[in-house]
């Protein structure tokens, strides 16, 4: 897709990862409906694939489509992670 990376189609299964993909709106939805980047940043939210990316590694494309935020739903931080042990301390 256009927001994804430059890895083909036929990457090999080792060189596919999420790190790799970055977030992004889905310009399909009509702005003022569509869920914005800026909405997560210091929410307390991350965001939760509902769609989750390792279950779509036939491709870096079909991991890429994945962090589109219409796959998105805001989730709890898990314990343990460095923003969480920063909050209970």
């Amino acid at each position: 897709g256009i927001h994804g990376t430059l890895l083909g189609a036929h990457t090999p299964r080792s060189v596919l990862s999420r790190k790799n993909s970055e977030f992004y709106e889905d310009d399909s939805i009509e702005p003022r409906f569509r869920s914005k980047l800026t909405d997560y940043r210091g929410s307390g939210f991350d965001r939760g694939h509902m769609a989750p990316a390792s279950n779509h590694k036939a491709s870096q494309q079909a991991m890429d489509e994945t962090f589109c935020l219409s796959n998105m739903s805001p989730q709890v931080r898990a314990a343990g992670t460095p923003e969480v042990g920063k909050q209970l301390a």
